[in-house]
């Protein structure tokens, strides 16, 4: 779902930004917890794009360029996850993965692939 919004924000399978940027949220918020305890920097990085969102999640909707504000603060997030992926993955290596069934509504929306629509994934 993140991915129609960077293709195509504000429009298209992407109509509402907030539900795009509160996915952002969520997914920033579980790295976040991902990266306690870990060694690296990459806690500046995550700080700054949280504070991005959260900066972005704030602003009226009438704010000039708010188009063009989602799609640098999704590539900066994009960027950063990336990054932090690679670190994650050498440092939990010993963790289990689990597969996600996309159909268990139990799940938070966001990890099952959709965006999160009004207070879905607190």
């Amino acid at each position: 779902a993140l991915a129609a919004c960077d293709r195509s924000p504000g429009a298209g399978a992407c109509t509402e930004l907030r539900d795009a940027m509160r996915t952002w949220r969520y997914g920033i918020t579980q790295l976040q917890k991902a990266m306690e305890g870990s060694t690296t920097n990459a806690a500046d990085y995550i700080s700054q794009i949280s504070g991005d969102t959260d900066a972005w999640l704030a602003s009226p909707e009438s704010t000039p360029e708010l188009q063009d504000m989602y799609s640098i603060a999704a590539g900066n997030n994009r960027q950063v996850f990336g990054v932090v992926r690679g670190v994650l993955e050498q440092e939990k290596a010993r963790q289990p993965v689990v597969d996600v069934d996309p159909a268990d509504v139990s799940l938070s929306p966001a990890v099952r692939g959709l965006l999160c629509v009004t207070d879905a994934c607190k």
